[in-house]
C-alpha cells in the first residue's frame, strides 16, 4: 500500500511537469536585394541598421536566443577603350574597413575582413601584358559581374535579459569598400570610359526559444485528497473481499 502511494505521487508530479512546454518564435529583417549591384550601394562609409522585435515576456520565460546573419556583395561595370592603341582593363574591389554586423547585446561577425592592399573581388579583360581591347571595334569594351556569393554567420547574445523588451534590437551592418579600374595601353596615352557600381544585401533572423507556463497545475492538497479517496476505496475493496 505504501508502494502504491509512492507510485501515485510520482505520477502526479510527472504529469504536472510535462504540462510545461517549449515554443519558438522568430523575426527577420533585411536590406537591399540579394544579387543586385545597384539597390543599396557601397558609397563611402556604409552603414545599414536592421531592427528585430524584442521578446515579449507575456509569452513565457526566454531560454535561448539564436541569431543567424547573411550578407552578399555584388559589383558590375564596364571599361571602354577609346584610346588610339589597344588596351586592357582590370577591376579590383578592396575592403578598407571590414564588412561586418554587430549590436549592443552580441558579439560582431565579419563577412569580409579589411585588406586595403589585396582585393577580395577581381576580374580582368586579359592578363597583364596582353592588350585585348581594340578601339573602335566590337572588342573595345570589357564588362564584368562579380559577387561574394551569400556569406552566412551567427551572433551570440551576451545577455538573454537584454532581448526581453517591448522595443526593438538594432543590428548594424558596416563597411568601407573601394572599387577601382586599372587600365593599360600598348603604347601612347590611354583613354578609357569606366563605370561601375557595388552594392550590399544583408539579412538577420532572431529565433527566441521560450518555455510556457503549465496549462494544468494540481495543488498538493487536491492531490492528497485524490490519493486519500483512492486509498479509502482500495481499503474498502480489500475489506469486502475479505
Amino acid at each position: 500500500m505504501k508502494n502504491l502511494f509512492k507510485k501515485l505521487l510520482i505520477t502526479s508530479l510527472l504529469v504536472t511537469t510535462f504540462n510545461a512546454s517549449a515554443a519558438v518564435i522568430s523575426f527577420t529583417d533585411s536590406f537591399g536585394t540579394q544579387g543586385s549591384s545597384t539597390d543599396v550601394t557601397l558609397s563611402g562609409l556604409f552603414s545599414e541598421t536592421l531592427q528585430i522585435q524584442g521578446f515579449d515576456s507575456a509569452l513565457g520565460t526566454l531560454t535561448n536566443v539564436a541569431i543567424s546573419v547573411s550578407a552578399q556583395l555584388n559589383s558590375t561595370g564596364s571599361s571602354q577603350n577609346i584610346s588610339v592603341s589597344n588596351g586592357r582593363a582590370e577591376i579590383d574591389v578592396t575592403m578598407i574597413l571590414p564588412f561586418e554586423v554587430s549590436s549592443a547585446f552580441t558579439n560582431a561577425f565579419t563577412f569580409v575582413a579589411a585588406d586595403p592592399i589585396n582585393s577580395f573581388l577581381n576580374d580582368e579583360s586579359a592578363p597583364t601584358g596582353t592588350f585585348d581591347l581594340i578601339p573602335a571595334t566590337a572588342d573595345d569594351t570589357f564588362s564584368y559581374g562579380l559577387s561574394t556569393g551569400q556569406i552566412d554567420g551567427s551572433l551570440t547574445a551576451t545577455s538573454l535579459a537584454s532581448f526581453v523588451t517591448a522595443g526593438t534590437i538594432d543590428f548594424v551592418f558596416t563597411a568601407l569598400a573601394n572599387t577601382a579600374f586599372t587600365n593599360d595601353v600598348d603604347g601612347g596615352t590611354g583613354l578609357f570610359t569606366n563605370s561601375f557600381t557595388t552594392a550590399a544585401w544583408g539579412e538577420i533572423t532572431v529565433e527566441y526559444t521560450y518555455s510556457t507556463a503549465p496549462a494544468v497545475t494540481v495543488s498538493a492538497p487536491t492531490s492528497l485528497a485524490a490519493f486519500g479517496l483512492l486509498l479509502i476505496g482500495f481499503a474498502v475493496s480489500r475489506k469486502v473481499k475479505s
